[in-house]
């Protein structure tokens, strides 16, 4: 079989030209692929890459944005990665991480939101609602860019895949009576982003697919599902390969480390869980210490921490090598329901059904406070240092964008 043909594109600062890289990409790449190239070459972890004076989306290929073998583009530092929340309040905001401030109101959900993701790029954001759609939003103008329909039920979760060309969504299917839900079965979706179709449909769970959500190369997809495992699926054969079994209650969250090789699970049975994706050896390590379920799981950039989150209304954050918890962020006035690190690895963000999300310092456990889904409490740590008003019922969810 031939080698994809690849091609060599050089970096230089937008202002100083400086050269900062020469990066090789596969020609069939996106600037979405060439802007992680550039990332991993660089160390900068948030960026934008300019053909002259224009900024170029991720979405667009290689070949599109003339971009071919020996091409330069600039590349301008963004200072500070933004936020996106997603709240039962049918609407999804994004903020400025450094000053607090609401810089978008995202509607057009019929019903709450239960997850939002970025794209690598940044430039747009997915959103996961119970009215059974999932959209994709331009975050420069807050406009609905695309609404994906099909779903029977509600859609519990979206993740775009690194190359920023497909999106997973995690879903519950239709449900004929109430008292089938708690064994109601579920599947995971995979879209073409660009003609907003659906080109896989992930089926075997036997409850609700909680959460899905791309290994780095994009071949492999990760599903959690409340009948207690998780599955790793192959987008090309097009099926399960591996089923993750252990827990004693729903799996809501699961995610792979930055390196592909194991992943960590989140568990209604207040348990977090790592396994490794080499051997069959099930569990490696079980993080006990939660009080209540445990709703939401995150790797550092860096693969040596884990940051959950909780009903018992606090985050943790532990070793991963010794599964000791090394913090406890306390100061939610309601269950904690996702957790996400930033880019660089030093603050972490947390969602809560008390209407607010907060960004922690890791090393200090000082929170900042963004109250746009509203109340206001306090760490036992360190003050608020910022309340933002805004969102007016539980949040869902909250992250930052790639890393």
């Amino acid at each position: 079989m031939e080698a994809e043909e690849h091609v060599t594109v050089v970096a230089h600062g937008a202002l100083s030209g400086e050269r900062l890289a020469e990066v090789s990409v596969r020609a069939s790449s996106t600037v979405a692929g060439l802007t992680l190239a550039v990332q991993e070459a660089t160390g900068l972890k948030q960026l934008q890459l300019l053909a002259g004076s224009r900024p170029l989306a991720g979405s667009e290929t290689l070949a599109a944005a003339g971009l071919g073998q020996g091409a330069s583009v600039g590349v301008v530092a963004r200072r500070t990665p933004p936020v996106a929340t997603g709240s039962a309040d049918a609407t999804a905001r994004l903020w400025d991480s450094a000053s607090g401030e609401c810089s978008q109101v995202l509607r057009g959900h019929h019903r709450g939101l239960n997850s939002v993701a970025f794209s690598p790029d940044a430039d747009r954001l997915a959103s996961a609602s119970a009215d059974y759609t999932a959209k994709i939003w331009c975050v420069a103008t807050g406009a609905c860019l695309a609404t994906l329909s099909g779903h029977a039920h509600y859609v519990n979760s979206a993740a775009f895949s690194h190359d920023g060309r497909q999106l997973a969504t995690g879903a519950a299917e239709a449900c004929t009576h109430p008292s089938q839900m708690r064994h109601q079965k579920g599947a995971a979706w995979v879209w073409d982003v660009e003609h907003c179709s659906c080109t896989l449909r992930l089926e075997g769970h036997d409850g609700y697919v909680n959460s899905a959500v791309f290994c780095r190369d994009g071949r492999m997809v990760l599903t959690a599902s409340n009948d207690t495992t998780a599955r790793l699926w192959d987008l090309a054969a097009g099926h399960c390969v591996q089923t993750f079994s252990g827990h004693i209650d729903y799996v809501i969250s699961a995610a792979f480390s930055p390196d592909d090789r194991s992943l960590v699970t989140a568990s209604d049975d207040k348990t977090a869980r790592t396994w490794d994706l080499a051997s069959d050896r099930g569990c490696n390590q079980t993080f006990v210490g939660h009080g209540g379920e445990v709703r939401g799981v995150a790797f550092s950039p860096d693969g040596a921490s884990l940051a959950t989150a909780s009903k018992d209304r606090t985050a943790k954050l532990w070793s991963v090598a010794g599964g000791e918890c090394w913090r406890t962020l306390i100061g939610h006035r309601g269950p904690v329901h996702s957790v996400s690190f930033a880019p660089e690895g030093k603050e972490v963000l947390t969602s809560s059904l008390d209407r607010t999300a907060r960004i922690w310092d890791t090393e200090k456990a000082v929170s900042l406070h963004l109250h746009a889904h509203e109340a206001c409490p306090a760490s036992r740590a360190a003050a608020c240092l910022l309340s933002l008003q805004g969102h007016t019922s539980h949040v869902f969810s909250a992250c930052f964008p790639y890393w």
